[in-house]
């Protein structure tokens, strides 16, 4: 309401906790006053919001001693570009860069000059979140692609005029409700409901003014993150426990649910471990659950392209777009590089066509431009060779797909979540304004691209395949050669040794190259004695070691 009038909403819990100060009705200058005594006397602030134009607004905030995480607050932050560091925009990023995750964040102001505050705290558990500022019917889009993406609203804060400044967390605490856009009547009506059903208000925000008041709102029957738990399938080796600990650390420091590594000599498996780091509830993961493996999907495009050239169906020199029977441009408005017509099978394979490494991922663009409102097909985007029977099944390789894209799609003993806070316009409705997850259509359609990242298999699989086919290029088996594969909610690997072993690795959520190089090593680096000795031809202690 007005700073004038001003109304309040709270909850309370009874349980031991630090010990905490509240202050309210305060001004700017008095809150800034206040937030600098408490902060020297050991408090941090966990909870803050405002309400009134920026130049009258009055704040109310909740702090606790004993915090001892790294944390940052702000205050009268305006929404301008992330260059500027008095903006939400900028703080958020810089919470993204510096691992930092809101606790909490309002708004308030005008239409015509909002205002921000906010407290982040450092992620010491590496939660994946995600934030938003949209009209309340956005938001619900939101909502709905986020809860598909296996997050929940965090947090809500409502502007004067309905705006909804939200935060989503990938950290579950079982059952919840959410609703926003509620009267004071309609939150009244959804507290009976949902404390009748045992459940609790953990976050209940408003804005707006007398009757324009609206209220958004989070039950729950308990606040706190479930807690998770680690497992591990497959049989033990000498040295597993070494290789247990490296991807344990791994996954709880990036907050990866489910992983798999398999090592292989020659096409056998000698190795074979699944890694579960999750809440309860959460499907095990097996040695052979199956994973999407992103850009390690060009191995088996490179590897069928060999076939095709040994038994006679194609040469390197083949004209690509030739063969393809393409030799116009689609639009009206392409004007085609002269030079396009003379590339060839090799240097595509071998990535020396010139041409873009991703031609244009902007699907919804593409279909607009056809004038269709369907997704693009494969055959549209490019027309692609590829065939995988003979490829495959002479290795007895069995477990190679292609992936689907959509939730609820997926493939018998197929990992069941593929983790990414990250939403966008949907690639797969593009007659719609309806977002999906980036891992399940808001970024990619793996069918459109099966030779280039859709494929699905598992790590023994990929270990056994790296064997016989370059990692890199074509033709037989390279050492010494690591390659990655990487989409939202995938993170993929595999690399050759020089002493005969292949390693395969498999990840369901996205890290960063460095990430990526990080654990590629770690694994490298981890020691297989005795189990693996024999299998390998000496009995020696034998150790993974970095290649340099």
């Amino acid at each position: 309401g007005d700073p004038d009038e001003a109304l309040y909403s709270a909850v309370w819990v009874q349980r031991p906790g630090p010990a905490w100060r509240e202050v309210h009705g305060l001004s700017a200058i008095a809150y800034q006053t206040r937030f600098n005594e408490l902060s020297g006397q050991g408090f941090a602030p966990v909870l803050v919001s405002a309400t009134g134009p920026a130049n009258q607004a009055i704040f109310i905030a909740l702090f606790e001693k004993g915090v001892t995480r790294p944390w940052y607050a702000r205050h009268n932050l305006r929404w301008d570009p992330v260059t500027d560091p008095d903006t939400i925009t900028h703080e958020n990023q810089r919470a993204f860069d510096q691992g930092f995750i809101p606790r909490c964040l309002a708004v308030y102001g005008i239409p015509d000059d909002r205002r921000f505050a906010g407290i982040w705290v450092k992620n010491q558990k590496s939660i994946p979140w995600a934030w938003w500022w949209s009209d309340s019917t956005t938001y619900q889009r939101f909502v709905d692609a986020e809860v598909l993406a296996g997050v929940r609203p965090a947090y809500v804060s409502v502007a004067p005029d309905g705006w909804i400044l939200s935060v989503f967390r990938d950290e579950p605490i079982g059952e919840w409700w959410a609703r926003h856009n509620l009267t004071g009547a309609d939150y009244q009506t959804e507290f009976d409901i949902r404390v009748a059903a045992g459940l609790m208000p953990i976050m209940v925000q408003a804005g707006g003014a007398r009757n324009a008041t609206r209220y958004a709102s989070i039950f729950a029957h308990n606040d706190e993150p479930l807690h998770w738990q680690w497992m591990t399938t497959g049989n033990t080796f000498s040295g597993s426990s070494h290789m247990d600990r490296t991807i344990r650390t791994f996954m709880t420091e990036h907050s990866i649910r489910a992983g798999s590594v398999a090592v292989a000599r020659k096409g056998h498996i000698l190795a074979s471990r699944g890694y579960t780091w999750a809440e309860p509830n959460y499907p095990v993961t097996q040695p052979a659950t199956l994973f999407r493996i992103a850009s390690l999907s060009k191995m088996f495009t490179a590897a069928a392209i060999d076939r095709l050239v040994a038994v006679g169906r194609l040469t390197w020199n083949t004209p690509a777009f030739d063969l393809l029977g393409i030799s116009s441009a689609l639009l009206a408005s392409q004007t085609p590089d002269s030079r396009v017509i003379s590339i060839t099978i090799r240097q595509l394979v071998l990535r020396l066509s010139g041409l873009a490494r991703d031609f244009d991922t902007d699907l919804r663009g593409i279909a607009s431009k056809l004038g269709i409102i369907t997704t693009p097909t494969r055959d549209s985007l490019v027309r692609y060779l590829y065939g995988n029977s003979s490829l495959l099944h002479p290795m007895g390789i069995h477990d190679v797909f292609v992936a689907a894209t959509s939730v609820g799609s997926r493939k018998l003993h197929e990992v069941s979540s593929y983790d990414n806070p990250g939403i966008q316009l949907s690639k797969i409705d593009v007659a719609t304004n309806k977002y999906a997850p980036n891992a399940y259509g808001g970024d990619f359609v793996l069918e459109s691209g099966e030779g280039v990242g859709g494929l699905l298999t598992s790590a023994p699989s990929l270990a056994r395949f790296i064997a016989q086919h370059a990692v890199w290029n074509v033709g037989k088996r390279e050492k010494n050669l690591t390659r990655h594969g990487t989409l939202d909610g995938t993170c993929a690997g595999a690399f050759s040794r020089g002493d005969g072993l292949d390693v395969a690795y498999l990840f369901n959520r996205r890290v960063s190259e460095n990430e990526h190089d990080g654990i590629t090593a770690a694994i490298k680096d981890v020691r297989l004695v005795a189990f693996l000795a024999k299998h390998i031809g000496f009995f020696n202690y034998i150790r993974l070691s970095p290649m340099s």
